[in-house]
């Protein structure tokens, strides 16, 4: 790994800062453009920007010696860290009101084409491992990257089938990159640096606390194009990631159940709140516009999607959209007939294809 730009300690300051939370880390950073210019700011010019009055307190403290100490074992472990501005920062989690204003990572974060969640119990049936590992290694053969926990259970089985596919695979962590846990899965963890990445919204060292998982599992389904929970109870993690990619405006889809099967009680409540049943990969890829048969690899998949004839919905929302006026979510629900949810849907593909570009908060344009 190349040497780390010591312009980061500042990025590592900020994301650091005691006491603040997402939200109003991603918000300074908004209002000054980056973690330097926050830093910089004297008290008088954080208190007059729309920071709230807590954060200006807390912004104002500029001590670096922590910020450089993590700095430092960063470089020392060879763990990269990816600013919220830089190109290579997953693109659907930067539109999040609390995106991590800093990532820190072990592996490829670059060209996230289709990332995909795929979550579920600790404590699954053969049912849940067979499909798993068979969705996981099908949309991962036919260019998706498959993004969840490493947790024990279902996370790690849609890993492996990704990497079976030699494909991609992302690791989000509730602990530190250099943290291993569960400590059973440290093979598993090597092969997913190298076919993807572990990637952590703490510094290294942090511990696996019970406290930092639910703001992780945000960070799956909040980098995703849709959720895939595999088999889950009604009270499951899992079920709750369900819950944050619904309010999210991303797609969740799950696995029909045996209504016997208490293991997928979570699969029926999803169903009947709304959720796409999914019977194979190929639901899922057709509805993110890919043809499974002509898939033949990630870059090759995107060349070729980018070719096609778009879908009669797609075509709905291009035709709706205008090159000068802006359009948002509501107006595209009153001009095509579509839910808000299809159409969250289809645009985050259409952008990741360039047929039109988001110019401002939740507002777009198509680009020709």
């Amino acid at each position: 790994m190349k040497k780390l730009d010591e312009q980061l300690i500042y990025d590592v300051w900020l994301s650091s800062v005691a006491r603040a939370n997402a939200c109003e880390r991603c918000n300074a950073l908004r209002v000054f453009g980056s973690a330097k210019k926050v830093f910089e700011a004297t008290p008088q010019e954080l208190a007059a920007s729309e920071i709230a009055p807590k954060m200006v307190d807390l912004l104002s403290d500029k001590d670096l010696d922590l910020a450089k100490k993590i700095f430092a074992e960063c470089e020392e472990k060879e763990i990269g860290l990816l600013q919220y501005e830089d190109c290579d920062y997953p693109p659907l989690l930067r539109d999040l009101p609390d995106a991590p204003t800093l990532l820190y990572y072990v592996g490829n974060l670059r060209q996230l084409i289709y990332p995909i969640a795929m979550v579920g119990a600790r404590n699954f049936s053969h049912y849940g491992e067979r499909y798993a590992e068979k969705i996981a290694y099908r949309l991962a053969e036919n260019g998706c990257v498959i993004v969840s926990g490493m947790a024990r259970g279902i996370d790690s089985i849609a890993h492996k089938g990704a990497i079976m596919a030699s494909g991609r695979t992302i690791a989000v962590l509730g602990c530190g990159v250099d943290v291993l846990y569960p400590p059973e899965n440290g093979k598993l963890k090597q092969m997913i640096e190298k076919s993807g990445a572990v990637v952590s919204e703490h510094p290294p060292g942090t511990k696996p606390l019970s406290m930092l998982f639910p703001a992780r599992n945000r960070l799956i389904c909040g980098m995703s194009l849709g959720t895939v929970v595999v088999e889950c109870t009604k009270s499951s993690g899992s079920r709750i990631t369900a819950d944050l990619a619904w309010k999210q405006g991303r797609v969740v889809y799950t696995l029909p159940t045996n209504l016997d099967n208490e293991r997928g009680s979570g699969n029926i409540e999803m169903l009947q709140k709304g959720a796409r049943m999914m019977t194979c990969a190929e639901d899922l890829l057709r509805d993110i516009g890919i043809d499974a048969k002509e898939s033949s690899g990630d870059l090759e998949v995107h060349k070729a999607v980018k070719g096609r004839e778009l879908s009669p919905d797609q075509k709905k929302i291009v035709a709706a959209l205008d090159k000068n006026e802006p359009k948002n979510t509501d107006d595209l629900v009153n001009l095509t007939g579509l839910s808000a949810q299809e159409i969250n849907a289809l645009l985050t593909i259409l952008e990741i294809w360039g047929k039109i570009r988001k110019v401002s908060g939740k507002n777009y344009i198509k680009t020709s």
